[in-house]
């Protein structure tokens, strides 16, 4: 977007699920009325393949990965330096998520500087009734900040998958973890099965 350099406080947004299609075929069926209906507002036509959702049995740096880390590299663009925060939700059972998204963040400077957890779905939804689903929301609250201005974060030796909330306040403090630490691509996906396990949820 033309926005200039470094001058945005806030950026709020809410990436996509990881590895439900559904996303890429909804924007694929919206854009056929959006280009008739908008024809010179934009370049309508996409690659859906390169659209953001991981294909479960694709390589590891797949079209979700690259996505998000052009996307959070330009919200990094934006933002103020030192005050600027990029703030969103996530939760996901599959470490492979998480690896990415942790990926993403640290591609683009970004450090964890505060997290919560809140509800994001009530337990009679009909998307999670009678399932083993996660109910609750990882908010992340980020900036492009080093040194001391960063929040430490402990290690995690292994993320509790039997409760929802203390899933995601584990997940939440392990991206801040592994943000804070100077750990390669290899490390990081390595760190999240360790900890998650094989995301078979």
């Amino acid at each position: 977007m033309p926005i200039d350099d470094n001058s945005v406080d806030l950026v709020v947004t809410d990436p996509p699920y990881y590895d439900n299609v559904q996303y890429s075929d909804l924007a694929a069926f919206f854009r056929v009325w959006l280009s008739r209906l908008l024809t010179g507002e934009a370049e309508w036509t996409y690659e859906e393949s390169a659209s953001a959702v991981a294909i479960k049995g694709a390589d590891c740096a797949g079209s979700f990965l690259t996505a998000l880390a052009g996307i959070f590299a330009e919200c990094g663009r934006v933002l103020k330096p030192g005050s600027g925060r990029l703030a969103f939700t996530f939760h996901h059972w599959d470490s492979n998520a998480w690896a990415d998204i942790t990926i993403a963040l640290k591609q683009a400077g970004f450090k964890l500087m505060n997290a919560h957890v809140v509800y994001s779905e009530h337990p009679i939804s009909v998307h999670i009734r009678g399932l083993k689903s996660i109910k609750h929301d990882s908010v992340l609250v980020l900036a492009r900040r080093s040194g001391s201005e960063v929040r430490q974060w402990p290690q995690i030796k292994a993320i509790d998958t039997d409760d929802s909330e203390t899933f995601c306040r584990q997940c939440a403090a392990a991206v801040g973890w592994l943000l804070g630490g100077d750990y390669s691509v290899a490390e990081i996906r390595a760190a999240w099965e360790n900890i998650i396990g094989d995301g078979s949820e």
